[in-house]
């Protein structure tokens, strides 16, 4: 399901602002628009592990969602914030990260 920017904002103000019931409703939203970028990151993460097998570089990679608690926290806590926006400015929804085995290199 595609999740437009102007929803996924609107679901953001809702649970800065929101009753109960909204808030929960709402998190469902924000749980499908978050797990939407598994495919994207995937991706970046195969592409990493391939141009690392192919420098040889021993490395471990990783990934992983950010966690619908933390990305609640960051809501609440920066009422400016647009969640739609929120991966651009602070890296919140996903990360790929490597852990490199050889510094020296």
């Amino acid at each position: 399901m595609k999740i437009s920017k102007k929803q996924i904002n609107k679901a953001g103000e809702i649970i800065r602002n929101g009753t109960v019931n909204e808030k929960e409703q709402t998190i469902e939203l924000l749980n499908l628009w978050r797990s939407n970028h598994m495919l994207p990151l995937s991706n970046i993460r195969a592409l990493v592990d391939s141009w690392l097998k192919k420098l040889s570089i021993n490395c471990i990679v990783g990934q992983r969602l950010k966690r619908i608690p933390s990305i609640i926290g960051k809501i609440t806590r920066f009422p400016d914030m647009s969640v739609s926006t929120m991966h651009v400015e602070t890296v919140v929804c996903n990360g790929c990260h490597g852990c490199f085995c050889d510094v020296q290199r």
